[in-house]
Order: C-alpha cells, then structure tokens, then sequence
C-alpha cells in the first residue's frame, strides 16, 4: 500500500522488503509442514518400536521459540509408509522433541504394526489434513 506508520517525530526512510523476507519474518510465528492435499508429504522419520514412529520436520526459517503442534485431525487423516507397507493414522500424539529450528512428531497406535529401527515418511491421507507450527507472542 506504500504506507508506513511510525512512532515519533523523525521520520525515517520507507523500507521496502521483498516478499521472501516477509513470508520469513511470518513463519518464524507459524509454519505449515505442507500445503492442504492428498498425499502431500510431511517428512521422514523411524520407526521406534513396533508401534510408535517419529516423523522429523525441519522449518523453513528458525522460528521464534519452540513452537506446539497444531493439527487437523480426523479419521484415516494421515498415512505412514515403512517396510513395504502402510498405514492410516488420526493424528500425531505429540512434538517429542522440538527447537526452534527442528522437531519430531510421534505417532503412536496399539493397532500398527511397524518394524522397530526401520525408516519411515509421512503423507497427508485426506484432503482436509494438515500439520502446523505456531510460536506466537
């Protein structure tokens, strides 16, 4: 809009930032692991035992601090491949770690059948599903 607003009496130069700076600057806040769509995937991981995995993530910029998880959650929203095969899941159970810069999301499920130490990645299953970082004021 070419409007800048600021505090005082001495005005200074108008700062012009591209739009990669501002989308940085946003996602420092709140970051999407992927865009909303079937199949889209989240990242990679392994398996911990043989029912519970983590999926690694790493953000596009360091964010603020260490961000909660923020998901859309549903049934059969979100799929994980290992060892040949695959598996529908609801939701991640929670961040069990996280940074600024990086986090693992564990999945766990009594139901699942996966091989401890193998590798894995997560997709979205439904087209309403997303995963989402926020670290907000």
């Amino acid at each position: 809009t070419g409007v800048q607003l600021e505090v005082g009496s001495v005005a200074t130069d108008f700062e012009h930032r591209s739009y990669a700076q501002e989308l940085a600057l946003c996602q420092r806040y709140f970051y999407v692991a992927a865009p909303k769509g079937v199949n889209n995937s989240i990242g990679f991981g392994a398996n911990y035992n043989g029912s519970t995995a983590f999926i690694d993530i790493q953000y596009a910029v360091e964010m603020r601090t260490t961000p909660t998880l923020d998901q859309i959650t549903g049934t059969n929203y979100y799929i994980i491949y290992s060892n040949g095969g695959s598996e529908q899941f609801n939701e991640f159970n929670s961040l069990d770690t996280g940074t600024a810069n990086s986090t693992r999301c564990e999945m766990r499920r009594e139901s699942i059948s996966i091989t401890q130490g193998s590798a894995n990645f997560a997709r979205y299953y439904n087209a309403n599903s997303q995963i989402r970082f926020t670290a907000e004021l």
